[in-house]
């Protein structure tokens, strides 16, 4: 997709829970012409080191890495993590501030909403911000794939343990209310909200993504 000499490059961002399909979609629009900015890729590379030491690498391995939210070394490397999530955000804002060439998708992490307000309204200066949305009926089915293919998540104070549960009785309590949590933050900070059923129409394409979004910018 090429933009005219008297447009300016369309620039979005997606965010959305872990699984929403925020890198799916961010693929779709690479292949329509897109450059991607990637935040898991960022974090990752930035902290290498560690990994390195730990003996992993990829996504799913920083997910091994940061642990399950009841495991010893969970809250120390979350805070690493979270750390690391803002410094990236803020050189992605300096990088839209300047101004891109062409049609660029930011694919953000699932906390990004956890980054803080001032790194959420410049995203939301220097980009279209368009929310994934995913309704509760699918919970079940998100759960399964993050035990099953963990990814990061920051928790922060949404997980607690009952007494007599097990690690995995306290996730499947604990994981709806922290995805009740980001919608609230989600739904604050979108431009879009880009509803699951819409997203799952038979016949919408990435050229529909495309136009909701370019419908959107002329009104914002």
């Amino acid at each position: 997709m090429k933009e005219s000499k008297d447009k300016k490059p369309l620039v979005i961002s997606l965010i959305g829970m872990s699984g929403s399909g925020k890198s799916c979609w961010s693929k779709k629009l690479t292949r329509k012409g897109f450059q991607c900015i990637c935040l898991d890729d960022l974090i990752e590379e930035n902290i290498s080191s560690k990994l390195k030491r730990c003996h992993v690498q990829g996504i799913q391995d920083v997910a091994r890495w940061m642990g399950y939210p009841y495991e010893k070394q969970f809250k120390r490397n979350q805070a690493v993590y979270a750390k690391m999530e803002a410094k990236k955000m803020k050189e992605v804002i300096r990088h839209l501030k300047k101004g891109v060439k062409k049609n660029t998708v930011i694919d953000t992490t699932g906390s990004v909403v956890y980054t803080g307000s001032k790194i959420m309204k410049d995203l939301k200066k220097y980009s279209l911000v368009i929310y994934l949305e995913t309704p509760a009926s699918v919970l079940p089915e998100m759960l399964r794939i993050f035990m099953e293919k963990p990814k990061p998540v920051i928790w922060r104070k949404m997980f607690k343990k009952n007494k007599n549960e097990t690690n995995t009785e306290a996730l499947q309590r604990c994981y709806p209310k922290l995805l009740r949590e980001r919608v609230k933050l989600y739904r604050k900070y979108a431009d879009v909200i880009l509803y699951y059923k819409t997203r799952k129409y038979p016949n919408f394409t990435v050229s529909d993504f495309v136009e909701i979004i370019k419908k959107t910018k002329k009104e914002k």
